[in-house]
């Protein structure tokens, strides 16, 4: 009995337990059932959270990059615009493919504008969690219906696909959530890339949200392209936000290089792609003009093919005044050189005029021309003669002056627009100019020739008239314009000053005086002058005189400096009666003086001569105690007449304000007409020896006047006009 309640107990003690293990069983699946439904829903409030930030990180992605493109000297194309993107369809940045991460590519929005540089935008990816961890793709699962439908699934290795109301991936362009999206025959969605559709055309989808892009430039592997409103590439010209574009037939766009349409030529730059208008460009070494239209005409570059000199001669010798540059091509008048830069033999000249010009540098008025004329600075250095730019060099050996061997010529930063053409070029050129040199100075000397062993130059005023004369001037130049070149002479010392009106106009013609003017004659030595050329001169003087019979031979007059000034009073001595009158300079006297006394020859032949010396007491060259002063004195106190002496302490010129120049060169008081005081003839006369001599007012050479037969004289060439041969 007892046993058999035992058995009864185990016997429900086995049923309770079978129960409980039921219940257990039962307890334990309603709680997973609990957990995977728990999964589902937390799965999907993070989708939810996910399509918040999605949201949030795209506003700051879009903010950012707008940001970042509104800054200065960035191409507007490099702006890029962010799109809205759905939170299932963006990839964890963690979990991005290695294939995404190099198709990266670079986007901007349509209300950008392409300026100047091709530069990539890299956007920030957002991160995202997948979807579903529990998520595998497989070909299997595109053939097996899932249980999700019209949903994005990711297959962990960053690609996304969605899956259609069968639960099968979709294929090919569709519109999800008010998006165009586009996924390929694999099912898996096109992002940051182009793709074709069935109608063969091309369309751009964003990188992240992988909606289709329209109205925007989109950079593709380095290219360009211009997506319209239906998302498609355009081709062709095309005008966006105020830039005149072009595309390929592929859609890309066209930058720095040229396309032919309609028969024209056009160029799209290279950073901005805008078709280039009204200006001139250099492309590939060739020069194109590009009119209003954008054609483009091919034209040939600017260059300087010759350089030419102006050289004119100052009261301290010659100076390159201007520069004459010969083009390939005519240039406009519109030449500007604010800005550019000239350096001849070295030394920066400042530019003071420019203008096209014929071949010898003289304006053209409204015309083009091949020929552009600048006109420079006089620079002038007394203690620095490398400062001058000087195209004269004197051989310190030899003794006498040389045209330099090299004259360069350098021109930068000059603007010259080359006829037919409404944009300038730049110049720049460096030539040796030496061998292309206009003299205009001496070209007044128009009559030129050859005489026994001289050579010579003359000015001829205009003609007299009613059988009138005019008087002649003999200029006799120094030993350092010995030589061949004529040229040398009239520009070394400034003797064409003497051709010109302010001189001109002190000489008158015989008779009524009404001519003004005077024939002026230079000739000159192969060798220093000397008493041994003294007939050989006058007869090529002579020559001259008979040549042209409207000079007046009673009004000859002789003039000379340095060597030159000493062999003007040779010819006084060896022709007393031939002169009206005599002007030595800086003379030597050593033929005419002995122990400081003057010689009977000299004393004789030149005691009646009218004679005008000029000296300063600062010439080292020529002593005026060892010359002019003990001469003069002798002269005086042997009752000479009509002879005056302008003796100044120094050289000081006009051109350069405050320039002292060398003491010898005395001639530039002459020939810059300034010789108008005179040594008082009572002093001179008196001098103890010349210890003590002191020249009154030596500024203007003394604080007397010349006066012969109660004439007064103020200047020394209206006294020379009045002179006349006995």
């Amino acid at each position: 009995m007892i046993f058999e309640k035992q058995k009864h107990f185990s016997l429900r003690k086995l049923k309770f337990g079978l129960v409980s293990v039921a219940i257990i069983a039962f307890l334990f699946a309603v709680t997973k059932t609990a957990e995977a439904d728990e999964t589902v829903i937390t799965e999907q409030r993070q989708t939810s959270k996910i399509n918040a930030s999605s949201q949030k990180v795209e506003n700051q992605t879009s903010n950012q990059v707008e940001a970042k493109t509104d800054s200065a000297n960035k191409d507007p194309q490099e702006k890029t615009g962010s799109v809205a993107t759905d939170a299932p369809s963006m990839n964890s940045a963690n979990n991005m493919s290695q294939s995404d991460k190099q198709n990266t590519v670079n986007e901007i929005s349509s209300d950008s504008q392409q300026t100047k540089t091709d530069e990539q935008t890299n956007l920030p990816q957002n991160s995202f969690k997948q979807q579903s961890a529990h998520v595998k793709m497989t070909t299997e699962a595109e053939k097996t219906p899932s249980h999700s439908i019209n949903t994005f699934v990711n297959d962990g290795n960053g690609n996304w696909y969605y899956l259609g109301a069968d639960g099968r991936n979709v294929t090919g362009s569709h519109t999800i959530g008010g998006k165009t999206m586009y996924f390929a025959q694999d099912g898996k969605q096109v992002k940051g890339a182009f793709a074709q559709d069935s109608d063969g055309n091309k369309h751009y989808y964003d990188r992240d949200s992988g909606e289709m892009w329209t109205n925007r430039f989109v950079n593709d592997q380095g290219n360009w392209y211009y997506l319209n409103n239906d998302g498609v590439p355009v081709t062709g010209s095309i005008t966006v936000n105020g830039q005149s574009l072009y595309f390929n037939s592929d859609g890309s766009q066209v930058k720095g290089n040229f396309v032919e349409e309609d028969g024209s030529l056009r160029y799209y730059d290279k950073n901005s792609g805008d078709l280039l208008r009204k200006t001139s460009r250099t492309i590939n070494g060739v020069n194109y003009q590009f009119d209003n239209d954008g054609n483009a005409r091919a034209i040939d570059k600017i260059e300087v093919v010759k350089t030419s000199l102006v050289v004119d001669s100052y009261e301290f010798g010659p100076s390159v005044s201007k520069i004459i540059l010969e083009f390939n091509y005519k240039v406009t008048p519109a030449v500007v050189h604010a800005g550019a830069m000239v350096t001849t033999a070295g030394v920066q000249r400042k530019i003071l005029n420019s203008y096209v010009s014929n071949a010898s540098g003289h304006v053209v008025y409204f015309d083009s021309s091949h020929y552009v004329t600048l006109e420079l600075d006089i620079p002038y250095d007394p203690n620095d003669s490398s400062r001058n730019a000087s195209p004269f060099i004197f051989d310190s050996a030899a003794f006498r002056n040389n045209w330099v061997n090299s004259y360069t010529v350098k021109v930068d930063n000059l603007q010259v627009q080359a006829d037919g053409s409404n944009s300038s070029q730049i110049i720049s050129s460096e030539q040796d100019a030496i061998n292309n040199r206009f003299l205009p100075t001496t070209d007044r000397f128009s009559e030129r020739g050859s005489y026994g062993n001289f050579n010579y130059a003359a000015y001829q005023p205009e003609a007299a008239i009613g059988g009138e004369k005019n008087p002649l001037i003999v200029w006799l130049h120094g030993i350092g314009e010995v030589g061949t070149d004529i040229n040398i002479p009239l520009l070394a010392s400034n003797v064409a000053r003497l051709t010109e009106d302010p001189i001109q106009s002190h000489f008158t013609s015989t008779g009524s005086g009404s001519q003004k003017g005077a024939y002026v004659l230079v000739p000159q030595s192969s060798t220093p002058w000397s008493q041994n050329q003294t007939a050989s001169l006058m007869a090529l003087i002579k020559a001259y005189v008979a040549s042209h019979p409207d000079i007046d031979s009673r009004r000859i007059y002789l003039a000379g400096v340095s060597n030159g000034g000493g062999m003007t009073l040779d010819m006084g001595v060896a022709y007393p009666n031939y002169f009206a009158a005599l002007v030595p300079i800086a003379a030597s006297y050593s033929n005419q003086l002995t122990d400081n006394q003057i010689t009977a020859a000299a004393l004789k032949a030149l005691k009646g001569q009218p004679m005008w010396l000029i000296h300063t007491r600062a010439d080292k060259t020529i002593s005026a105690d060892s010359s002019v002063l003990p001469f003069y004195k002798e002269l005086l106190q042997a009752g000479a007449q009509n002879k005056w002496l302008s003796y100044y302490e120094t050289n000081v010129g006009k051109h350069h304000s405050g320039v002292t120049y060398n003491g010898h060169w005395s001639w530039i008081y002459f020939l810059n007409d300034q010789v108008t005081g005179t040594q008082n003839t009572d002093n001179a006369k008196n001098w103890s020896g010349l210890s003590g001599m002191v020249a009154t007012n030596p500024t203007y050479g003394g604080d007397a006047r010349a006066t012969v037969n109660g004439r007064t004289y103020s200047n020394v060439f209206d006294w020379l006009n009045g002179q006349r041969r006995r």
